[in-house]
């Protein structure tokens, strides 16, 4: 069995660690992109949208063909049911695409 030297072990440690914080950021990121696909998700769940519509943090709120005032009501029901928050008409007219709505789960 190998002795590491002093110098080895504590080059091993180092690893570890970068090895520890890379993964912990990967993690991180992974949540990210999880939580931002469940946002959307519920957003399309939220407004009911009859016709079959490519949503991303990217979309532009007005540009959706059927997003109306009947859908603005279900995503403030929808901040009230899956997220706790309590969002305004001011604060969707504020908003100019769908990430600028998830923002306002991190607020």
């Amino acid at each position: 069995m190998p002795i590491s030297s002093p110098a080895n072990r504590r080059h091993d440690r180092n690893t570890l660690h970068v090895h520890f914080r890379l993964t912990s950021l990967q993690q991180a990121t992974r949540r990210d992109r999880m939580t931002q696909e469940t946002f959307i998700e519920n957003f399309i769940s939220a407004t009911d949208f009859q016709e079959p519509v490519e949503v991303t943090l990217d979309t532009v709120l007005l540009e959706l063909p059927e997003w109306d005032s009947l859908a603005a009501l279900g995503v403030i029901v929808m901040f009230d049911m899956e997220y706790s928050k309590t969002i305004t008409g001011d604060d969707l007219t504020a908003a100019i695409t769908v990430g600028d709505l998830y923002k306002l789960t991190e607020a």
